[in-house]
């Protein structure tokens, strides 16, 4: 029997050599013919500590390793990080036009 293999993303890696992965898959209704998305949740085990969340890997199924875990990580692509929007200079930040509150002092 040929194990199956999925792809999926990082979802949690707080478990001691054990990752959750989203699967995301789309199937077709029956009646109506159109397609819907699903996903699942898997653990898989992995010695490593170089995933993080959002990583997209590779799972392969194997026999059971515990009660839940019956996949494995063959292989991972990290996610790529987008620098995050910077402010020109010059320009007025919200935060900046907001007036500080004023403490009465009392007597």
């Amino acid at each position: 029997m040929a194990s199956r293999i999925m792809k999926g993303t990082v979802v949690s890696t707080k478990m001691n050599k054990t990752v959750v992965v989203q699967v995301e898959f789309s199937k077709v209704h029956p009646v109506y013919g159109r397609r819907y998305k699903m996903h699942t949740k898997l653990k898989a085990h992995y010695e490593g500590s170089d995933l993080s969340v959002g990583d997209m890997v590779t799972i392969q199924e194997v026999a059971p390793i515990s009660k839940s875990k019956n996949w494995i990580i063959k292989a991972d692509r990290k996610a790529k990080v987008t620098p995050s929007a910077t402010i020109p200079e010059g320009k007025v930040t919200p935060s900046a036009t907001i007036p500080e509150a004023k403490v009465k002092e009392t007597k």
